[in-house]
């Protein structure tokens, strides 16, 4: 096979450092009246107040490299308002968010991965009701996409906006296109349910040439808790994990019934995106945004596309939970406008087409945004790319908690056990619902 170059050397590595951003990223709220096609962003400040310089803290968890922080945030800032200088406080041994609340040096603006962040966040004390800021410069949150709205809230019903996002990770189903040439089957189409995926994995796990091909896999840690099915681990009323229920039983029992078939069950992988990025044994792949290490895949010869991620046949169409990305300005930040105006900048129509284009999904819910996506990356020309994010996202549970994440956790460790240990749906997830509840009740005595 030869092997398919892509062009334009210095753009692509920048490209690819830009996509890093929401590969495997960080995760209906209350909006104000209006419905305009993008958040409009804050009003033009004064002449006097656009001349006075102001620093904003910016803080990460995850940190920025020094590309990315230059590129997605001090450029476009700084264009817009060379007032603002804008600071990254790393997250580092003694300046953890933790560390430097108890230093009451708090950053102005503070990001964050879904409500598990909004908890967080809520119980350092740290965050404000954003709403009179919005209200102050004008900002219309009703172009925002309001499931990547309503993920970030802790109570669905409470009208006070504590973060706003700016980004969102979405789920496809990628293919290899020279495996489905090869054995004469029919390319994946827009669409499908999983029962259809299941009848294409059948025929697509083989063994040829000595070589063992596998029809599909997916990746566990990003199904299970940001499942389709909007299944919530706990119940928010009790603290008390509730996933020995029917929803959770018909999903791993959806979902194992692939590693079922014969030839198709790989067991535990240290690299779950090696067999289809670089070995190229695996036909059709549910995953999150790979674009980015796609780039070199590409060079290396993988001809590859995508289709919108399957969903149930008797199940909500729906793709996977956003992994959205948040922004909150913090309650004791002393420039707090000025923070907002940063933020609301991030949202605006301008910057979100321009991340979009590069591999990032957007969170305005204008058409000529989301259709844009990944149009400037390098190896896209030609691929049906628009099936990242043509899909509607899953809602978020109808009961959230601050233990979601490490409920998550186990419910994805119990997945394995059933899928690769062939241990039984009803024991694993009596198990997890033990397991769940015991760490619960360890990180309450912790306070």
């Amino acid at each position: 096979m030869q092997n398919k170059s892509v062009t334009g050397g210095s753009t692509m590595n920048k490209i690819k450092q830009a996509a890093l951003l929401t590969t495997f990223m960080l995760s209906v709220g209350t909006v104000l009246a209006g419905c305009g096609d993008g958040p409009k962003e804050a009003a033009p400040a004064q002449p006097a107040e656009i001349n006075k310089p102001v620093t904003i803290t910016v803080f990460n968890p995850s940190n920025y490299s020094e590309y990315l922080w230059n590129n997605l945030w001090v450029e476009p800032i700084k264009k817009k308002y060379p007032h603002i200088t804008l600071v990254h406080i790393k997250n580092e041994k003694g300046s953890s968010l933790a560390d430097l609340v108890l230093a009451n040096r708090v950053p102005d603006i503070i990001q964050g991965s879904g409500v598990k962040s909004t908890f967080e966040y809520n119980d350092l004390g740290i965050l404000d009701d954003m709403t009179p800021l919005m209200k102050a410069n004008g900002f219309d949150p009703g172009g925002i996409d309001p499931i990547s709205m309503d993920n970030l809230k802790i109570d669905k019903k409470d009208a006070k906006i504590y973060g706003l996002p700016v980004g969102q990770g979405h789920a496809a189903l990628y293919y290899n296109k020279d495996l489905f040439n090869k054995f004469g089957v029919a390319y994946p189409k827009d669409g499908m349910n999983w029962d259809e995926v299941y009848e294409l994995t059948k025929k697509m796990t083989r063994t040829d040439g000595g070589v063992k091909y596998r029809g599909f896999d997916f990746v566990a840690d990003f199904q299970i808790p940001y499942n389709q099915l909007s299944l919530p681990f706990i119940d928010n009323k009790t603290d008390k994990a509730n996933v020995q229920t029917d929803g959770w039983k018909t999903l791993f029992a959806a979902m194992k019934k692939f590693y079922d078939i014969d030839g198709n069950n790989p067991g535990a992988l240290p690299n779950v995106f090696n067999p289809f990025l670089k070995d190229k044994t695996v036909a059709m792949f549910a995953v999150p945004n790979i674009l980015s290490p796609l780039i070199e895949s590409t060079q290396n010869g993988l001809d590859w596309d995508m289709v919108t991620l399957p969903t149930f046949a008797s199940g909500p169409k729906t793709g996977i939970q956003p992994v959205v990305s948040g922004l909150y300005v913090s309650k004791t930040s002393q420039n707090k406008n000025e923070a907002f105006k940063v933020v609301a900048h991030l949202l605006s129509e301008e910057i979100q087409t321009e991340r979009s284009r590069i591999g990032e999904p957007s969170i305005l819910k204008k058409p000529e945004i989301k259709n844009s996506f990944a149009t400037e990356m390098p190896h896209t020309k030609g691929r049906n790319v628009v099936a990242f994010v043509s899909g509607m996202p899953a809602p978020s549970p109808s009961s959230v908690t601050k233990y979601d994440a490490l409920a998550g956790t186990e419910m994805v460790k119990k997945f394995k056990e059933v899928a690769f240990n062939g241990k039984d749906i009803n024991t694993a997830l009596r198990e997890a619902e033990e397991i769940i509840n015991k760490k619960i009740d360890e990180e309450k005595a912790k306070k």
